[in-house]
């Protein structure tokens, strides 16, 4: 199996012509960056980084050289930084990260009987107003539901299933070119 990837961080624009970077870190410490033993670009490229002022940072690739001028660290600006889901700590009974859902099929409730799953939860969006799961349905199709108790009542991490009911109106959107359609519920 794949190991699952957690967005952590993004580099930045270059500070000065040494190689010194900015990196907008994602995490509640950002000085957590530092023991993450690897980070991995979405490239494929591994790196590790020391925190010189937050949020100034040396960032050394896989062969543990330092990146060492402007133009270097350009080349690298906007690359997104992750690491394994194992570098989170385990979490109490009932408590997961939202990471944690991604994959996780999605069982629709209609008049409170569960139904076949109808999709997999393909990512979580939060975007200030609202924390909200995206359903692939198919290839071509994806719905998003509101990740609340009143659509999202039930969440099974070991059987990796979530218990879904759909709001009154679902705008269905295609993953390309056509347009969307609105389901009634």
């Amino acid at each position: 199996m794949k190991k699952q990837l957690v967005h952590v961080a993004t580099i930045g624009k270059p500070h000065g012509v040494h190689g010194l970077i900015r990196v907008h870190s994602y995490l509640e410490n950002a000085m957590d960056l530092e023991s993450c033993n690897e980070l991995i670009d979405d490239h494929g490229e591994h790196w590790t980084l020391i925190w010189k002022n937050k949020p100034i940072a040396i960032l050394y690739d896989g062969n543990n050289k330092p990146v060492d001028s402007r133009m270097n660290v350009e080349l690298l600006t906007n690359r997104k930084l992750y690491v394994t889901r194992d570098f989170f700590s385990d979490l109490e009974e009932d408590e997961f990260y939202l990471v944690d859902l991604i994959g996780l099929q999605a069982r629709v409730v209609e008049n409170d009987q569960q139904k076949a799953a109808m999709g997999i939860i393909s990512q979580v969006h939060d975007y200030g107003a609202g924390t909200s799961l995206e359903i692939k349905l198919n290839s071509k199709e994806i719905i998003l539901v509101p990740f609340t108790k009143q659509y999202v009542p039930e969440i099974n991490l070991e059987a990796e299933w979530v218990k879904i009911y759909l709001p009154q109106f679902v705008e269905v959107s295609p993953n390309e070119g056509n347009k969307g359609n609105v389901l009634a519920g």
